[in-house]
């Protein structure tokens, strides 16, 4: 439900224990967390994070989406962007594979 009580998906979410209360907002920023199976370091291999690199630095350049901070850990990756289509902060240099618009 969105915040005057109404449905924002009318019924369309497949899961909606998942998105229950959530909106899409124009103009409005995201953070995604996403956490490898059973929480596997499989970006601890640099080759790794280093692909999840490109593929955020891809996502600007193609102007699908506008990153302002991104960090590549070991078992999840962080970001924050707006979508141009349709705490993180703090902390951020102590990871070899971040990224911030702003000074930290």
């Amino acid at each position: 439900m969105s915040l005057d009580g109404t449905h924002c998906h009318a019924g369309r979410m497949p899961s909606s224990s998942v998105r229950y209360g959530r909106c899409p907002l124009s103009n409005a920023c995201y953070i995604v967390t996403t956490v490898t199976t059973h929480q596997f370091p499989l970006f601890h291999h640099h080759g790794n994070a280093q692909d999840v690199a490109r593929w955020l630095r891809a996502s600007d350049a193609e102007r699908r989406t506008e990153s302002f901070a991104w960090a590549i850990m070991p078992d999840r990756v962080h970001w924050l962007s707006l979508p141009m289509r349709a705490g993180l902060a703090s902390g951020l240099h102590g990871y070899p594979f971040s990224w911030c618009r702003w000074p930290v």
